[in-house]
């Protein structure tokens, strides 16, 4: 597979992600973060296993099973936790903090995959930090400049997404790794099959099963979420071949930085601040810096 068709599917990928944190933001109105997770993973399983099948993927290899049941695990806690930052905060204060991913990939990349980042990178890292704490401060920011180090910690929207960009730059390496013993298909219908199985048992425990019945109210969304998932794990799975992690990553949280400001005022009516421009802007910068 040629370099530019990966490209084309990060970008893709960034689209359906994008659209994909729209319609959870929606779901997190009638839904548990939970039981959002499990619904959006119990739709896509069968999407993925139809086209594990169709493509008559064999089974991995044994070195894939032990970084897989890490993957399941990271992935589990990041979908409750997406779900329920999303429910804690506003789209255009939660989604820009996933732009620590893509640095955070490179730093994890790095050590695992030998991927080293450039100087130019390293200082996208750094504007990306400083862009997510102008992101958060109040109109006294300026008065007080020191202040903006306490900004994204007093938002718990903003703070449970930070713990999300951490889990998810962890699972995009992991993703590069497991697909050097298993074909896509086979490895995307065993993450979602074990994943979504993983949040039944949840939710049986918790005796809460019968709240899976709230997607009947919400089931529109509900499919174009799922339908938004499945597209995004599919290109990202693809251009993972050829480009390298944080590039994944960088176009990923292009779109949805710059989408979440837009869509947040237009869909959900959230203010658009001084703050908000500069910190989106010096995170997009960044993000530039990255790719």
């Amino acid at each position: 597979m040629s370099l530019s068709v990966g490209i084309v599917a990060a970008i893709v990928a960034g689209l359906g992600w994008a659209a994909l944190d729209v319609l959870r933001k929606q779901l997190a109105a009638s839904l548990s973060p939970t039981v959002q997770a499990a619904l959006l993973l119990l739709g896509q399983a069968p999407l993925f296993v139809v086209w594990a099948l169709w493509a008559e993927a064999p089974l991995p290899a044994q070195g894939y099973w032990a970084p897989g049941l890490v993957l399941v695990g990271i992935t589990v806690a990041a979908q409750v936790l997406f779900a329920a930052a999303l429910q804690a905060g506003a789209l255009s204060l939660t989604i820009p903090m996933l732009s620590f991913t893509p640095a955070l990939s490179a730093i994890f990349a790095w050590a695992w995959l030998g991927e080293v980042p450039s100087l130019k990178q390293r200082v996208g890292v750094g504007l990306i930090v400083v862009g997510a704490l102008i992101l958060h401060g109040g109109p006294d920011t300026w008065r007080a400049p020191w202040r903006l180090l306490l900004g994204p910690l007093r938002d718990r929207g903003a703070r449970l997404m930070l713990i999300v960009a951490a889990l998810w730059s962890l699972t995009i390496t992991f993703d590069k790794h497991c697909l050097e013993f298993a074909e896509r298909p086979a490895h995307a219908a065993i993450q979602s099959l074990v994943a979504a199985s993983s949040l039944l048992v949840v939710l049986a425990v918790r005796r809460d099963l019968g709240a899976l019945r709230g997607v009947r109210g919400v089931w529109g969304t509900w499919l174009a979420a799922v339908l938004a998932l499945a597209l995004a794990v599919a290109m990202q799975l693809l251009a993972l071949q050829t480009v390298l992690v944080s590039l994944v990553e960088g176009v990923k949280r292009s779109f949805g930085l710059i989408s979440s400001v837009i869509l947040g005022k237009v869909i959900f009516g959230e203010a658009v601040t001084l703050n908000k421009l500069l910190g989106v802007g010096l995170m997009a910068f960044g993000l530039s810096r990255l790719l």
